[in-house]
């Protein structure tokens, strides 16, 4: 069965600097993708290369069996919202929603009915005759996202539709986007350096560095099984080590023993939630399977549900990042200079060779 969307070895440069570097993946009918990445990774040029913005050096963009890949942005089949929004000033809500209906000279009657039907979809019937001055944020992204919709296209567009929005408001707006993308069932592609966006909308996460995809998985892939070192640190928060730079230490020995690695040019790399405090019901199992190191109490960061613990490791001199749960915390002394065992499950590490990161 085709996919809906085949980008194969797409490319772009900006003079010497490779924007998007032989870039390839596929989307089916119905997903919800996005592009995740630091600034100037590529993903922002990849999205306006699909929409036709930029033309790409080499590559090609195959769209429902289509070639689309020379066809001018008019004859493409999608919509978009811009960060800005990019909302009319000068027009107010109805008008901004019929701004494409007009220029694809839909008959009036029928652009009454679609207008009609975007504004009560998003939930807009307060606010059609207001100008996007006088709206709110979130509100405008909702005008935006119907004016992007009003010609039923089967390509939807983000352009960190979010990140201008203070953070409980992207909260509410990020769930009612992925209801609205599942309601409709219209094939999504949205850009975001914000991983807690990716990691709760996606159904595939296309994790971008210096132009290439590091790895295009579900979120939970991405989360759990990292491809790369650059993934598990990008996504999530890992600690990550050098087995090379502690060579010589005890500890490092013991994981080279239990992971069976035969050489050193390697970085280990744990999540928070995953180390395990002496003390803790689960300390004798992960001590089993894993590597047990000694630790002292450096700085404690309280989040709410959980805690973020630092711990200087004896073995390494190298901080250990701890996430506990709050529920724990009357278990453990974690006044500062505390000494503790803390234990690596052996299940939980990842191992990232230096030679293959570096090829």
């Amino acid at each position: 069965m085709m996919s809906f969307l085949s980008v194969n070895q797409l490319s772009k440069s900006f003079g010497n600097f490779n924007a998007v570097d032989h870039v390839s993946f596929e989307i089916e009918r119905g997903e919800f993708i996005c592009f995740l990445g630091p600034s100037g990774c590529g993903k922002t040029t990849l999205l306006r290369m699909i929409a036709g913005l930029e033309l790409q050096d080499e590559g090609t963009i195959i769209q429902n069996g289509i070639d689309i890949s020379r066809l001018p942005v008019s004859q493409r089949d999608f919509g978009i919202v811009f960060q800005s929004y990019a909302l009319f000033p000068n027009l107010n809500v109805s008008e901004n929603i019929e701004y494409g209906l007009k220029n694809a000279k839909v008959k009036k009657a029928e652009r009454r009915a679609r207008v009609t039907e975007l504004v009560a979809l998003m939930d807009l019937h307060e606010h059609v005759d207001k100008y996007p001055q006088q709206l709110s944020g979130g509100q405008q992204q909702r005008v935006a996202l119907a004016r992007a919709l009003a010609l039923k296209p089967s390509l939807l567009l983000l352009d960190e539709p979010l990140s201008a929005l203070d953070a409980k408001v992207r909260t509410r707006l990020r769930s009612e986007l992925k209801q609205l993308q599942k309601r409709l069932g219209i094939t999504t592609i949205m850009v975001t350096h914000d991983q807690e966006e990716a990691l709760s909308m996606a159904d595939k996460v296309v994790v971008m560095n210096q132009g290439r995809i590091e790895q295009c998985a579900s979120p939970n892939l991405v989360y759990r099984k990292p491809a790369s070192e650059f993934v598990a640190d990008f996504v999530g928060s890992m600690n990550i080590f050098s087995l090379e730079a502690e060579r010589e230490s005890q500890a490092t020995k013991d994981l080279q023993t239990h992971l069976d690695l035969h050489s050193t040019s390697a970085s280990l790399a744990i999540r928070p939630e995953h180390l395990v405090l002496e003390g803790d019901v689960e300390f004798g199992l992960a001590s089993e399977k894993g590597v047990v190191v000694s630790a002292r109490v450096e700085a404690i960061e309280y989040f709410g549900r959980f805690v973020s613990i630092q711990l200087v490791c004896d073995a390494w001199g190298k901080s250990l990042e701890i996430d506990l749960p709050s529920t724990k915390l009357q278990f453990f002394d974690l006044s500062l200079g505390a000494q503790h065992k803390v234990a690596l499950p052996k299940e939980a590490l990842h191992v990232f060779s230096q030679d293959a990161e570096t090829a």
